[in-house]
């Protein structure tokens, strides 16, 4: 069994696994230790300016003693960053610290709960994550895995029935008894389990319901999946199931039926393990879709998952960006544009630049800040498996009604031009930015679904 205790180690991998998500946590929660990043980086350009302008006679001697003076300020910074993580392990792992989480806003209809977004509160949330992943072999689904293997098996010629569903209020229904393992088993350490126990009974509290667990905690999605389980594998035993995935509450099913028989046959068989887990379908979003006769040309079916929009017309298999998506990107759309009109008369260009960062990042592809993994997003890399373009032709389309309205120059609507849904996804257009650019550009989106 792996070592559960806080220590400067599992703190710094936090910090590693974090770094590559993007999320940069000294600067968050250690600003002072900035200074020494500053003082690295202004040192590293002057070592390229001392390579490209000074004599060979004194260059290497030079930039020895750069790199010296680099690996110094480096040390320092770690014992820097070693003796915040200490004072943090001390505090977390002190008898009285407590968890504090609170209720917000609503998301849908449904409460979103915080905590204090102080940095012990952090590592220790994020550790007993770690932890409870460890512990119970938790990972999430792959999105790109499953739309990939969908993709092939409903592009198959044999007969089959299609059943999408999902949870209704998922987070909300898992009932208390699902954590009772967790509680009795001793796989937890003491500390963890402390401040699993403080954040469930919180939970709780300001709930007014033992039901559910507290959607927006990290660690929720882990104990979901936890839950879920042993739901996977009852649902794996129902008769002339094919294929099942699912991911976090959105669930697709597809049988290959061996005898005359409804879908109705099977969707109270899913209906049976439901209940038995005392969760509800969402009706809205259950739909049935039978396919028992590939060679008739006539059958077809259309419906959403995993952000595409899966639709086969009787020919051929194709995906297209999901209603949702769609409609987000148009939304984006709207709001740098909203933007845009409201600014332009205090600083026009800079808001002529901002407005066009904006436009080629909604229709290109770029890479996530801090990002050490190649991981790239955008039109085209959160959307590979697209082969049906007539919603990125229309968003171009929209994309120019709406330039037009603005009444920009002839200059900057040549510049505009170059901006493109189709050409963003058909020629993996890419635009490069900074932290600060990223953050500047996508501030007018914060508050959009």
């Amino acid at each position: 069994m792996f070592d559960q205790a806080m220590s400067v180690q599992s703190l710094r991998n936090i910090i590693l696994m974090e770094n590559r998500k993007g999320h940069y946590l000294v600067s968050k929660y250690m600003p002072e230790i900035t200074r020494l990043d500053r003082r690295i980086k202004s040192l590293l350009a002057y070592k390229q300016n001392t390579i490209a302008s000074i004599n060979s006679d004194s260059k290497e001697s030079t930039i020895q003693k750069i790199d010296d003076l680099i690996d110094r300020i480096r040390v320092r910074r770690d014992t820097e960053i070693d003796q915040q993580l200490c004072k943090i392990i001390s505090k977390v792992t002190n008898n009285n610290f407590t968890l504090t989480i609170h209720k917000e806003v609503t998301l849908g209809n449904k409460p979103i709960y915080l905590v204090d977004d102080e940095p012990e509160t952090y590592f220790a949330l994020k550790h007993l994550q770690y932890c409870l992943g460890r512990l119970y072999k938790v990972k999430q689904s792959n999105r790109s895995e499953i739309i990939s293997q969908l993709a092939g098996i409903l592009d198959d010629n044999f007969p089959k029935y299609i059943y999408r569903t999902d949870v209704e209020n998922f987070y909300e229904s898992i009932p208390e008894v699902a954590l009772n393992h967790i509680r009795q088993e001793n796989l937890l350490s003491r500390l963890n389990k402390r401040l699993l126990i403080q954040v469930m009974e919180q939970y709780y509290s300001l709930s007014g319901s033992r039901l559910g667990i507290p959607r927006g905690i990290g660690i929720s999605a882990c104990l979901a999946e936890l839950f879920m389980r042993e739901f996977d594998r009852q649902v794996s035993r129902i008769g002339d199931l094919v294929f099942y995935r699912r991911y976090v509450d959105d669930m697709i099913f597809i049988f290959a039926p061996r005898s005359l028989c409804n879908i109705s046959t099977y969707e109270a068989q899913i209906d049976g393990v439901f209940s038995s887990y005392s969760l509800n379908k969402s009706n809205v979003k259950s739909k049935s879709y039978g396919l028992t006769n590939p060679t008739n040309l006539s059958m077809s079916y259309k419906f959403d998952f995993l952000g595409y929009n899966f639709h086969y017309s009787g020919k051929a298999l194709l995906l297209g960006l999901s209603k949702q998506k769609y409609s987000r990107i148009l939304a984006r759309m709207d709001a740098a544009l909203a933007d845009y009109d409201a600014n332009k008369a205090s600083n026009k260009r800079t808001e002529d630049r901002r407005l066009f960062k904006r436009l080629s990042y909604l229709a290109g592809n770029t890479k996530l800040h801090n990002r050490k993994s190649n991981i790239l997003i955008g039109i085209y890399f959160s959307n590979p498996l697209l082969n049906c373009y007539i919603q990125l032709k229309i968003l171009d389309r929209e994309l120019s009604r709406r330039l037009n309205r603005l009444k920009l120059s002839c200059t900057l609507m040549d510049r505009f031009k170059s901006v493109s849904f189709y050409n963003g996804f058909i020629e993996r257009k890419f635009i490069i930015l900074s932290q600060d650019e990223f953050k500047d550009i996508t501030m007018c989106w914060k508050g959009l679904k």
